[in-house]
């Protein structure tokens, strides 16, 4: 063969081939992985050349996705070996999309107790950091993390530099009491002047197992007021998530679990102002607390409402609305 032939797919333009690129690779809400045989990495495979174009490509690294090979490590070392992994991929991954703005789903795998005995409370605090710190110097817009007991969640969300400019936040776990994630949170917010946490956060998910035990209250210093989207599992009485909705002044669409309240509180006075809310799913736990909340909410604006009744785990009865849509 003529080394001077010029084979067809050398002659397209680069902004042809950038196109195809974008089309090819998974973007935000999809999340890419550092696997060489998926894009955008596969593009690498091909030649020189479409390695160096798609390495320049900023928005094909600004979504990614990061999961332990294995979701139990048999070793502390396997353990610290996939957090150092994540952070060497995240930096390598996010540094060819500067200077966009990314998305981040990160999975962190499982440490057992007997793995757990084997480390120093020293070796996690330098490896959360480390995790804290190449967080940081992203400018993430979207983060997910899923975390079945550890440490890291709990480090990266008492960060306020860290998720500074996040918009976007979806924290996951069934092995974690949410209460124990909020003691974290109320304990730095008292450092901070009690400052907001995560102030750009419009959109907040919170997956903590809807099955475990209620919690008294999250703490005040989260984004409620600034949440435009709330999807939340954890089961909180009626009267405390009648005192949170009435900070979200802002909030279009809602999914809660309600419960009783552990102890008796004041009723709330007057009605909470949700103008903007088009879409509620209340999930109730317990008889009648649905009309108890629903009776406090004002929302002129709400087109959808689904209200259903939890007895255990996989059963949801429909109920009737105990008020009319408007």
């Amino acid at each position: 063969m003529d080394s001077n032939h010029i084979r067809p797919i050398e002659t397209v333009p680069e902004d042809v081939l950038e196109t195809i690129f974008t089309f090819s690779a998974p973007t935000y809400p999809k999340f890419c992985t550092p696997n060489p045989n998926i894009p955008p990495l596969s593009f690498g495979q091909v030649c020189s050349h479409w390695r160096g174009l798609a390495s320049r490509h900023h928005r094909l690294w600004t979504s990614l996705r990061l999961h332990p090979r294995h979701e139990q490590p048999h070793t502390y070392e396997e353990y610290a070996s996939t957090i150092s992994r994540y952070i060497s991929q995240a930096q390598h991954w996010f540094e060819r999309a500067a200077p966009l703005q990314c998305s981040l789903t990160i999975t962190f795998p499982t440490l057992s107790t007997i793995v757990a005995s084997s480390y120093t409370l020293l070796d996690t605090l330098t490896l959360s950091r480390r995790m804290r710190d190449c967080i940081e110097s992203t400018p993430l817009r979207s983060l997910h993390i899923e975390e079945h007991k550890g440490t890291m969640m709990g480090t990266l969300l008492s960060s306020r530099s860290a998720l500074s400019r996040v918009s976007s936040l979806s924290l996951v776990s069934a092995g974690m009491d949410p209460q124990e994630l909020f003691q974290v949170l109320s304990s730095s917010s008292s450092k901070h002047h009690s400052q907001t946490f995560w102030p750009a956060v419009h959109k907040l998910n919170l997956s903590f197992d809807a099955f475990q035990s209620q919690i008294w209250s999250p703490p005040s210093q989260l984004p409620w007021m600034h949440l435009t989207h709330l999807s939340s599992d954890i089961r909180l009485g009626a009267w405390t998530w009648a005192t949170i909705l009435d900070s979200c002044t802002t909030l279009e669409h809602c999914v809660i679990h309600v419960t009783v309240d552990r102890e008796p509180e004041p009723l709330p006075t007057g009605s909470a102002m949700l103008s903007a809310l088009t879409s509620l799913t209340i999930n109730t736990h317990a008889q009648g607390v649905e009309k108890f909340l629903c009776g406090r909410l004002w929302c002129p604006a709400l087109t959808s409402l689904r209200l259903t009744a939890t007895g255990r785990p996989g059963l949801h009865t429909p109920l009737s609305p105990p008020f009319s849509l408007p």
